[in-house]
């Protein structure tokens, strides 16, 4: 898909997930990182902390309703 490009997959178990979130999800370790809707909804606090310059989300029509939890979330 891109081979040359660090990939972050925030997609895991719970227990992976931390593991991740603690050891990966650092600046220059990773250029794209891989989540679903619900993994940003569930690490929306550690996200916050990096300044994005894209956020591609796949399943937006989760979004569209102004008042869901992650269309309130500044990113």
């Amino acid at each position: 898909w891109l081979p040359q490009v660090k990939v972050l997959k925030l997609v895991a178990t719970k227990e992976e997930r931390e593991d991740i979130l603690a050891n990966h999800l650092k600046p220059g370790k990773f250029e794209l990182c891989l989540a679903s809707y619900e993994g940003i909804n569930k690490c929306k606090t550690q996200l916050k902390k990096f300044n994005w310059k894209y956020i591609i989300i796949d399943e937006a029509h989760k979004i569209k309703n102004e008042e869901s939890v992650l269309s309130k979330v500044k990113i």
